[in-house]
């Protein structure tokens, strides 16, 4: 599972393993099993959510696994940078509401 990916740190408070941040990625998926959960992906754009910590004082980031959410943008046999560029602006348009979606999910919260 190969990806063109620009991932997005966004600070939020009260996540689970002292995660301060939520890592917001929209990329570009060739298809194929995922290497650690065996999920099979179509080729295409999605949205993750993976919730991390970041220390500024020592300058790294640490996450569990596994704790990301992926989320199906749209189907696609090939890769375009227009249409990636478009379904980033999508995502930060719509930012909150995907974030709370896929965090649902990632959570277990009913």
């Amino acid at each position: 599972m190969a990806k063109e990916s620009y991932p997005i740190y966004i600070e939020r408070e009260n996540l689970p393993n002292g995660a301060n941040h939520i890592k917001v990625d929209v990329f570009y998926c060739k298809g194929g099993r995922h290497w650690l959960t065996g999920d099979v992906f179509q080729r295409g754009y999605y949205v993750s959510v993976q919730h991390v910590c970041i220390n500024d004082e020592v300058g790294y980031m640490s996450f569990n696994f596994p704790n990301e959410e992926y989320k199906m943008l749209e189907v696609s046999n090939r890769y375009n940078s227009n249409r990636h560029s478009f379904l980033v602006n999508y995502v930060m348009e719509n930012i909150d509401e995907i974030i709370d979606e896929l965090l649902v999910k990632l959570l277990h919260v009913e």
